[in-house]
């Protein structure tokens, strides 16, 4: 399971690079979706390729290497988790409710008793 530091840190390094969404262009150059400005151009800035100088956006795609399995990880554990706790709630309601036909049961047998 990621401890909340590991979180911190995946969180922090998405933070920090380019927002997306990004594209692989010619070259196999990193490119981020552009949003055309005022007069209507629509250059896609440059993320990442061997020469970029943006270290926050190759330290996010170094690391998404490892992140990404890690968190596909967690997120199985948690659905996992999450199935057991509904299983065992709906355990917790039959269990609830054989109780209180017992407590009944067990009133109804006591108002017969002289």
């Amino acid at each position: 399971m990621l401890s909340n530091e590991e979180l911190a840190e995946i969180r922090e390094r998405a933070e920090r690079a380019n927002p997306g969404p990004w594209y692989v262009g010619y070259g196999g150059v990193i490119y981020q979706k552009g949003i055309p400005d005022e007069t209507g151009s629509c250059d896609d800035p440059k993320v990442a390729d061997m020469s970029c100088n943006q270290p926050n956006n190759r330290r996010f795609i170094a690391a998404s290497r490892t992140d990404i399995p890690r968190l596909l990880d967690e997120v199985e554990w948690l659905k996992a988790a999450n199935a057991k706790l509904r299983q065992d709630s709906v355990r917790m309601q039959r269990l609830e409710m054989f109780c209180g036909m017992l407590k009944a049961t067990l009133d109804l047998l006591e108002e017969e008793t002289p």
